[in-house]
């Protein structure tokens, strides 16, 4: 009696191999079909952006030139917040090391920076950058 039970589970696990292999079948051609449309919409977005590119030239050719205008840098009395366009972590690394205006960049050196907590060499090339805008050059 266990054998012929053995024989119908082994059927049963046969039946559900096959199953799941033609369900996989069906994922496949899913799976080629959307690598298909994927290339069409690429090739699509590709072409139509090179014809909006192609007009804002055609554009920036025609439009009168300009001339640069000078960045004013900041009075070295002017507090560190202030300053446009430095993150929150750059200002906390910039805190943590005590520095309150942008004359106080001047103490600051890039070692001193490096010991910070959560001031890596991103937020680093940051304060660089900060310190150069406003003429200063960090140790």
């Amino acid at each position: 009696m266990n054998e012929l039970n053995l024989i119908a589970v082994l059927r049963a696990a046969a039946d559900e191999i096959e199953k799941i292999r033609a369900r996989n079948l069906e994922l496949d051609r899913e799976i080629a079909r959307l690598k298909y449309q994927y290339r069409v919409d690429i090739d699509a977005y590709a072409q139509t952006r090179t014809k909006h590119e192609a007009a804002v030239s055609k554009s920036l050719e025609s439009a009168p030139t300009t001339r640069a205008f000078k960045v004013m840098m900041p009075p070295p009395n002017a507090p560190i917040t202030d300053v446009a366009g430095v993150s929150k972590r750059a200002l906390r690394a910039l805190g943590k090391a005590r520095v309150v205006y942008i004359k106080d960049l001047q103490n600051v050196t890039l070692a001193r920076l490096a010991r910070i907590d959560k001031c890596g060499r991103t937020t680093i090339n940051e304060i660089k950058g900060l310190a150069s805008r406003c003429g200063i050059t960090l140790k």
